[in-house]
């Protein structure tokens, strides 16, 4: 009984000493980036350009400055971060059901959208005939629609691992109709500013997308840390995943870092030019 007493304070301990690890090398990524010393667009360009193509035509400026992502993957990241924020936000913490089948088609119906809209830019690049002309803002629409299905799929994921099972694990984690309309007002909002063109928001838009990004690599890394720390299901409290968060996101910042040095050393080694 003394020993099971002594433990709990040392388990205590242990999970605030994770908290802190987490709040730590958030803070210090978030440094780290602004203090490098090259302009804003520069620096996030080079942090996502292992993780999209990032055309200058097909991406959304800022007089003279353009965002890290293309508008496809704008749409995708930003819808992604948009879902699971709403879901935190709305207390789905625990869920891991499926949505009912008629939501898990719409969303489904948005993969198809995109394939459709990216072989249809496709053959313009081929100069073959296409179906319409190719739009960026089709490409944020149907990026987002598939944004929104990874940010549900990847939550309901992640839940089903992490967390101990209970009867609230079960529940759908999108509960109607209701659900899609939120979610579509906010990446309608997202479109809004990514399209508007309005200067002051660059900075703010950027550093969403930056941290999209690493979110959806961290909730990727998240349940293969912990399945293989062999702690799946076993997670009672937010608190517990403190150390396993923190490793996830240093798994997320060095993927990203190692995926653009990559891209970058193959351009400079084969003197591949930029996309136009």
């Amino acid at each position: 009984m003394m020993a099971g007493l002594l433990e709990q304070p040392a388990h205590g301990q242990k999970r605030r000493a994770g908290v802190v690890a987490l709040a730590g090398l958030s803070l210090l990524a978030l440094a780290g980036f602004l203090a490098l010393p090259w302009p804003l667009e520069e620096k996030s360009l080079a942090a996502l350009h292992g993780l999209c193509a990032q055309r200058p035509s097909h991406s959304f400026w800022f007089a003279g400055s353009r965002l890290p992502f293309d508008a496809r993957m704008t749409g995708i990241y930003g819808a992604f971060l948009l879902t699971v924020g709403y879901l935190a936000v709305a207390g789905r913490l625990r869920r891991a059901g499926l949505p009912s089948l008629p939501i898990l088609a719409f969303l489904a119906a948005g993969v198809l959208a995109l394939g459709i809209d990216g072989v249809n830019a496709l053959l313009q690049d081929l100069r073959l005939p296409t179906l319409y002309e190719p739009q960026n803002w089709l490409r944020f629409v149907t990026g987002a629609w598939t944004g929104t299905l990874l940010g549900v799929v990847l939550w309901i994921a992640a839940n089903a691992v992490i967390w101990r099972p209970e009867a609230n694990s079960l529940r759908a984690v999108l509960d109607g109709p209701r659900d899609l309309l939120v979610l579509g007002l906010l990446s309608t909002a997202l479109g809004w500013l990514a399209m508007s063109g309005w200067r002051p928001l660059y900075w703010l838009l950027v550093l969403f997308l930056v941290l999209a990004a690493v979110t959806l690599l961290a909730l990727l890394a998240l349940p293969a840390v912990q399945l293989l720390r062999r702690r799946e299901q076993q997670v009672e409290a937010l608190v517990e995943l403190g150390w396993p968060a923190t490793a996830s996101l240093a798994l997320a910042c060095a993927f990203m870092a190692a995926t653009s040095g990559l891209r970058f050393l193959i351009e400079w080694m084969a003197g591949i030019p930029s996309l136009p």
